[in-house]
């Protein structure tokens, strides 16, 4: 018998949407599980036709489920057709632990486009970006001790290094990466005070960058966020003994 919980009346093609998608990639519905016909499904989620339909052609679209010949909807493995926009659904499980095993590649992922976008914005970015990334480092002193907007700052400052890289891919990733980010990020600013309060660490990135000295940039970028990256590993490693939640 097919498990779900039937969706209130508010936003009905978004909650069909989550739910579902909730269910496919918490392993409920595993790779090649066929889902009830719609009106089977209509019945136990108390929706209309279209509310369903809708939410089963973004589940398509996000690579989780394929509409077969004869209308049969069936669940595919999302490791192998989901693309980044599925990130942020993956990194906390339905009841709230995280999933260690995504955090560790968004921090990998976080490190790797960072480093590489830093060496392309030291070639690439324009006056006004060079500036910008430099008058963020300023404001980051200027914040003292004040972690909460240091981080603001950092994210800020790294926006700017990606804006620079000239690298739309690289944009429409970091975009998942701060939905993902956002999710968890209240609880990671002490976690990552090492990084953070690496005042020279940042300004060492800006100025190769205004020296468009990309070898230099990308190895100060990858020596910044490293510094953060074991900090994070040391705590997911606890979560993973405490069973994922913070």
């Amino acid at each position: 018998m097919l498990s779900v919980v039937p969706i209130e009346r508010r936003s009905l093609s978004d909650a069909v949407f989550d739910q579902l998608r909730q269910r496919i990639v918490g392993g409920a519905f595993g790779p090649g599980t066929t889902l009830p016909a719609e009106r089977k499904l209509c019945e136990l989620l108390g929706v209309n036709r279209g509310a369903l339909r809708e939410a089963l052609k973004r589940l398509q679209q996000a690579g989780l489920v394929t509409v077969q010949h004869g209308g049969q909807t069936k669940v595919v493995n999302y490791r192998e057709s989901a693309g980044l926009d599925l990130l942020p659904s993956l990194l906390l499980t339905a009841d709230g632990a995280v999933n260690t095993e995504v955090a560790r590649g968004v921090i990998e992922l976080r490190t790797a486009i960072a480093e590489d976008a830093a060496r392309l914005c030291a070639t690439r970015a324009d006056a006004a970006t060079r500036r910008a990334i430099g008058e963020l480092v300023e404001e980051m002193k200027a914040a003292g001790s004040d972690l909460g907007e240091r981080h603001r700052l950092s994210m800020a400052f790294w926006k700017q290094i990606i804006l620079g890289s000239g690298n739309v891919a690289y944009r429409l990733a970091h975009n998942t990466l701060m939905r993902t980010w956002e999710q968890i990020g209240g609880l990671l600013t002490q976690v990552l005070a090492p990084e953070l309060s690496n005042l020279a660490g940042f300004r060492g990135v800006a100025k190769a960058v205004q020296a468009k000295d990309a070898a230099a940039a990308a190895k100060a970028a990858r020596k910044l966020l490293d510094q953060g990256s074991v900090e994070l590993f040391k705590l997911l490693d606890e979560l993973e003994r405490s069973g994922g939640k913070p």
